[in-house]
């Protein structure tokens, strides 16, 4: 199967339309029956360049991972994370809670003019967001998704190991 390569694509467009600060947003942590979810929002420069080798983040090794995010981080003009604990994830439900996520991650970035979303469209995103573009499979095609893929899955990683060291045999740590 041949790996997909996320483009600039996206971005360029809003960027020749004037739009500076375009946030690209993705979340990890749905399928899993355990543990927050975490999202993570990344602004990257107008004319920026890819980091060989990011891409979408369930695509990488852990290894391949951990070597990208400090590259993504130290390129990227603004980062944040963001995520919903268990306890929220039980009273909203997965959904809601991924977009509250997602929200609060946004909220971390700063000022911004455009998102740039993984998946389908969100009601009342716009509302809460501003201008947004849902991408469907982003985290694969669209750069700065992949960056935030990439960084929302190291964070919650590393969440899920702590976790697992609390609470061992339940094997969070894979």
């Amino acid at each position: 199967m041949a790996v997909i390569v996320p483009s600039l694509r996206h971005e360029r467009r809003l960027w020749n339309d004037g739009l500076t600060r375009v946030v690209g947003v993705d979340e990890v942590g749905v399928a899993p029956t355990c543990g927050a979810v975490v999202a993570a929002a990344v602004i990257m420069r107008p004319g920026c360049h890819r980091i060989p080798g990011v891409r979408d983040s369930k695509t990488l090794s852990a290894a391949q991972r951990e070597r990208l995010d400090p590259l993504i981080r130290r390129r990227a003009v603004a980062i944040g994370v963001g995520a919903a604990s268990v306890r929220e994830i039980d009273q909203l439900n997965i959904y809601h809670a991924t977009h509250l996520a997602m929200r609060r991650a946004i909220a971390r970035v700063g000022g911004h003019d455009h998102v740039l979303v993984d998946g389908n469209r969100i009601a009342g995103f716009e509302q809460q967001v501003g201008p947004y573009t849902n991408v469907v499979d982003g985290d694969a095609r669209v750069y700065t998704i992949a960056c935030a893929s990439v960084v929302a899955k190291v964070v919650r990683d590393r969440m899920m190991s702590r976790l697992a060291a609390r609470y061992p045999g339940y094997r969070w740590e894979r």
